[in-house]
């Protein structure tokens, strides 16, 4: 072998090292005290944007976009923090610290972050530069941080900063471009994990990934829609599977679900899952069912961890279920939900009532005065719990209400909290008794305890989750006192 020869491949044997460093980048900073306190606790809300484990509840602090500085270790507002909880749920006093100064952002809104084992994984914006010497805005990066923010690892890149992904116990599954895809998490070395090869399609025609947050039986697995392969689409079907948090994949609703045998095509239906409400060992999915001729219904169906699917168990919700006389759906029980239209009566509950006889959609009369007799404006529901709605106004909302569906004396809608609602990133989500959202103002976390007695409206202080900088901080209260 010549001189040039040997010359060539240590040059390229060099070049490989470099791209396998490069492609496995690990960052160390000086960490966080006490890590693993709470390490083996449960896991609650994994999937959110706000996590919890045992004290200890992991958040994103702000929100900034895209564009802004990401360089690791300079970002200080849209970061991935920590704060500990006293026994009654109160937030410590200096108990914030950021584990990553990264900021923690995917144009997904049903992504947050996962906390799984020693590791918390999470999504981050590529704002590198490209070849031409301008900051990319395509490209999405994928990294766990330790428990102690000792350590962050680049695990992935994607060219898709909209995909929606979900964390199992041993893989990253990403659906990009209606293909759901696998990021082995268990390769030996961040090289190979970080290796195009890695990349790999499970799933096509995927159309929906919704990650369950939820606790107990089903924390870890997500629900996933996938429509019919172009030779079968006659059949008039899609699929409805659940992934389990082990990663594998059971398809529950689907060709023939519904009967037919070799006339399928006759009686299947396409289905979109709309809400799901988890109890116990329990979890009910709400989603409208299409059949052949385009008629579309509101159906429930309360599953176990097995996810058995028999068409004979499907509760009818709704008989018209069509885009006019549903906008969303939020799941009550087994048999119950409440539906949200964009026109006037807004709300309405629909199902069956409590001795068992289904009822027509009634609406409900939560109202801003006693004379009225249903509500003015649309509404997004938050929450149901305790014989309690709490909802928002659809747009610019600037409160959270309750109403008592419950009650038969009290008619007329409660306000909980004024706040000034963001609509820039994620909806708010539900963790224990308190609602955590964005607020507009300056695109911190907050949150709102979901009142079911007598109502004591908090001080916007008192609602701070992110830690603020010196200079909203003092944007946002000390010029109210000027």
């Amino acid at each position: 072998m010549n001189k040039k020869i040997i010359a060539v491949i240590a040059l390229v044997l060099v070049l490989t090292i470099g791209l396998v460093a490069c492609n496995g980048k690990t960052y160390k900073s000086s960490g966080v005290a006490d890590g693993d306190k709470y390490a083996s606790s449960p896991v609650e809300n994994n999937g959110s944007f706000v996590v919890k484990q045992g004290g200890y509840v992991y958040f994103v602090n702000a929100y900034v976009g895209a564009d802004a500085e990401n360089k690791f270790g300079k970002q200080e507002k849209s970061c991935l923090y920590r704060a500990e909880l006293d026994e009654n749920g109160n937030i410590i006093e200096g108990s914030r610290v950021a584990l990553v100064n990264k900021n923690i952002y995917s144009t997904s809104t049903k992504s947050g972050i996962y906390v799984r084992g020693n590791w918390i994984y999470f999504a981050s914006p590529n704002t590198d530069k490209t070849k031409s010497g301008e900051v990319n805005t395509t490209y999405l990066d994928f990294f766990r941080v330790s428990l102690d923010g000792k350590k962050t690892e680049l695990l992935y890149t994607i060219a898709n900063r909209s995909a929606d992904f979900f964390v199992t116990d041993n893989s990253l599954l990403v659906l990009d471009g209606g293909a759901l895809k696998k990021i082995d998490l268990n390769k030996k070395s961040l090289g190979k994990i970080n290796n195009k090869k890695n990349y790999v399609e499970v799933r096509s025609n995927v159309s929906s990934l919704q990650p369950i947050v939820a606790n107990g039986a089903f924390s870890g697995m997500a629900l996933m829609v996938s429509n019919a392969a172009d030779s079968d689409s006659w059949k008039k079907f899609n699929t409805l599977s659940v992934i389990y948090a082990d990663g594998t994949i059971k398809d529950v609703i689907t060709d023939n679900s519904f009967g037919g045998n070799a006339d399928s095509f006759l009686y299947n239906a396409t289905v979109s899952v709309k809400d799901y409400v988890v109890k116990g060992d329990k979890i009910t999915v709400y989603y409208t069912k299409t059949d052949k001729d385009s008629k579309v219904q509101l159906c429930a169906y309360t599953f176990g961890t097995d996810f058995s699917f028999d068409s004979k168990y499907e509760v009818l919700l709704m008989k018209d279920a069509s885009s006019s006389n549903v906008a969303a759906v939020k799941g009550i029980d087994e048999k119950s939900a409440f539906v949200t239209v964009s026109s006037a009566p807004y709300l309405k509950k629909v199902g069956y009532d409590k001795e068992g006889k289904y009822k027509e959609p009634q609406n409900v009369p939560a109202t801003a005065t006693e004379s009225d007799s249903q509500l003015k404006r649309q509404i997004t529901i938050r929450d149901v719990r305790n014989g309690y709605v709490f909802y928002t106004d659809a747009s610019s909302a600037k409160a959270l209400y309750r109403y008592n569906y419950a009650s038969l004396d009290l008619t007329t809608e409660e306000l909980v909290a004024e706040f000034n609602l963001s609509s820039s990133w994620f909806a708010p989500v539900i963790l224990g008794d308190y609602m955590y959202f964005l607020d507009g103002t300056k695109e911190y976390t907050y949150r709102v305890k979901l009142q079911t007695g007598d109502i004591v409206k908090p001080e916007t202080k008192d609602m701070v989750v992110g830690k603020m900088t010196a200079d909203d901080y003092k944007a946002v209260f000390e010029s109210e006192n000027e």
